[in-house]
């Protein structure tokens, strides 16, 4: 039987079936909330997915949820890229979950592995944010220094430099979102009314 009847036969049974696989709309959603860095999606129950519309790729059940897990990682890594991720970071951390999938013998330490790479990608991208947001509060203070240069000499730079920092570090522990435009980022700082 060619691939085109075979298709045609398999769309009627799950047709008749009612038998649909996951939206995109879902799907995506998922790895973009991963891609955005929001830990928030960590106090989720990542190990208890529904499987049941994602699909059969093999009969044998744990071949199955193997194949769903290696998707599941390659489509993270491609969104957290794109999200900003240094791409062989995320390669090399793609391969190494596989690695564990591959040589998984039950779905429980699938769901594991599941929770690993979610947390991981996660975490990354989060960490990723956090930088970002710090080297924007820099950027804010030097291009102030640069235009006022009596309002932040050297000295004063760092002290700001400092300051802004430290503030960073207490919004990280409590796992808050740090704002990444330098004017929220340096609030706490006045400038004069003329330079």
């Amino acid at each position: 039987m060619n691939v085109n009847k075979e298709l045609r036969n398999l769309l009627a049974k799950q047709q008749e079936e009612e038998y649909f696989h996951i939206s995109l709309e879902e799907e995506f959603a998922f790895y973009r909330d991963i891609a955005s860095g929001n830990p928030d999606i960590l106090q989720g129950d990542i190990a208890n997915q529904n499987w049941e519309h994602m699909g059969t790729l093999s009969a044998n059940p744990l071949q199955n949820m193997k194949y769903h897990h290696v998707i599941l990682i390659a489509m993270i890594t491609r969104f957290c890229i794109e999200g900003g991720l240094e791409p062989e970071q995320s390669f090399t951390l793609s391969d190494l979950l596989i690695r564990k999938v591959d040589q998984c013998t039950s779905q429980e330490k699938l769901a594991g592995i599941k929770v690993e790479a979610v947390t991981a990608f996660t975490n990354a991208l989060h960490e990723l944010r956090q930088g970002k947001a710090l080297i924007m509060s820099g950027m804010a203070l030097i291009t102030l220094s640069n235009i006022c240069p009596t309002l932040f000499p050297a000295g004063k730079l760092q002290q700001h430099w400092d300051f802004t920092r430290n503030i960073y570090r207490n919004f990280s522990k409590k796992k808050q979102d740090i704002p990444c435009n330098s004017i929220s980022c340096i609030k706490n700082v006045k400038p004069p009314a003329i330079c």
